[in-house]
């Protein structure tokens, strides 16, 4: 796999590819998608995802975080 987050291309440490290292890290991870002036944007250099993309992990979160 490859990608900003995978083993071979993460370069910050951070590797998010699975439930466990998504889950545990869940609300870093909105603030960074929301592009919350507290964090990094993500995707970094690019344009902010559609708030629907971001509604959804948002909702994700606020279900218990499953794993589905």
């Amino acid at each position: 796999m490859s990608g900003c987050h995978s083993v071979a291309d993460a370069t910050d440490g951070k590797i998010w590819v699975a439930h466990d290292s998504i889950s545990n890290h869940a609300d870093l991870i909105l603030e960074a998608i929301s592009h919350d002036p507290a964090r990094a944007p993500m995707p970094f250099g690019g344009e902010k995802l559609a708030d629907s993309l971001i509604q959804k992990f948002d909702c994700w979160m606020q279900q218990g975080k499953l794993d589905n």
